[in-house]
């Protein structure tokens, strides 16, 4: 038996009726999880889940709860502290025997119906799209994960926000000392892809603080008034560059025909105007370079820093600028044309 600690989430299904706390909640890691239920239905009598709600304490993925708003606060966690630490304890040590409540997760069907009750349609759909671009990226990544023979997954995935943390100190009064323990770390998409790696029995792949381009690859980045950091630097252009282990190999004309592509398409063009200041240029497309460097690599954007993209598209001949704002703000597709 495995087990998988996670917090509430703030994104909540609205349907009114009570309903299963692993469908209400529809944070990033509950998509992950009802995915992976779904996808191999017998793993869910191999991992035993507990939550941790703002306003019910510790509770179960059956559990039914209603549609609710209740931000966790130092006081709620302070007053659950009393209680929740036990009950870990327990439940450690007692797993929850009922997973019949999952079987509604093997049956997409009678999900959608529940969950999307009084959802516009086309909404739905644009959300759907985008979970499926941010899951198909995920599990792009963790098959890369080589898994030695000889590897063992922790026996606890503990992905709990910091606010909810009081409710679990001290960690040795529920804690048996003989279980391995993996809490997650880094943003959004890297605790996602570190859950989705445990779920798989996979080596969890640790994130980094964000590198900085070094001085001599600067060459063709650019300042907000177009002028370039270093310009006395002659950065080679080798149309190769290796990241996160992955050997990424194109010309500028072949990137620039895979971006015409990937715009015309609703999964595929997910995330390319999501940047703040820098953009990248590939033939008459303006798209964010962790976007196009997300694509093109098949690596998801919390595998890597903002600067290891610039770096990466220097080295294959795409030129970047910066702005003093988000350029797409307002806009639809960007061009070069369009500024």
């Amino acid at each position: 038996m495995r087990y998988l600690l996670l917090s509430c989430s703030d994104d909540k299904s609205n349907v009114t009726v009570p309903i299963p706390a692993i469908e209400r909640y529809n944070g990033p890691a509950y998509k992950t999880l009802r995915r992976y239920f779904r996808q191999y239905p017998e793993a869910r009598f191999e991992i035993n889940v507990a939550i941790i709600s703002a306003k019910y304490g510790l509770i179960f993925p059956q559990t039914l709860i209603p549609s609710y708003d209740q931000r966790m606060t130092l006081e709620r966690a302070q007053i659950f502290a009393h209680t929740v630490p036990q009950q870990l304890h327990d439940w450690l040590r007692n797993p929850h025997p009922d997973a019949d409540a999952y079987n509604n997760l093997t049956s997409p069907e009678s999900y959608r119906n529940r969950t999307n009750a009084g959802v516009d349609p086309s909404a739905l759909q644009a959300e759907q799209n985008a979970d499926d671009v941010e899951e198909q990226t995920l599990q792009t990544a963790v098959q890369t994960i080589e898994t030695p023979e000889d590897y063992v997954s922790p026996d606890l995935f503990y992905m709990v926000g910091k606010d909810y943390q009081p409710c679990t100190d001290p960690e040795s009064t529920w804690l048996p000392e003989d279980l391995t323990v993996h809490r997650a770390h880094g943003g959004f998409m890297a605790q996602r892809m570190q859950l989705l790696a445990w779920l798989q029995d996979k080596p969890i792949p640790q994130t980094r603080k964000p590198g900085r381009i070094p001085a001599s690859e600067r060459a063709q980045i650019r300042t907000p008034n177009g002028n370039l950091l270093n310009p006395e630097m002659s950065l080679e252009v080798t149309g190769a560059v290796r990241l996160g282990g992955i050997d990424i190999v194109a010309t500028p004309e072949e990137i620039e025909e895979l971006v015409a592509g990937w715009l015309q398409d609703p999964l595929a063009s997910y995330g390319y105007n999501r940047t703040r200041h820098w953009t990248a240029t590939v033939g008459p497309y303006i798209v964010a370079p962790k976007w196009l460097v997300s694509r093109i690599s098949g690596l998801p954007v919390s595998a890597f820093a903002a600067a290891d993209a610039r770096r990466v598209l220097a080295r294959l001949g795409i030129p970047m600028t910066e702005h003093p704002d988000n350029p797409f703000r307002g806009a639809s597709i960007l061009t070069a044309n369009s500024e």
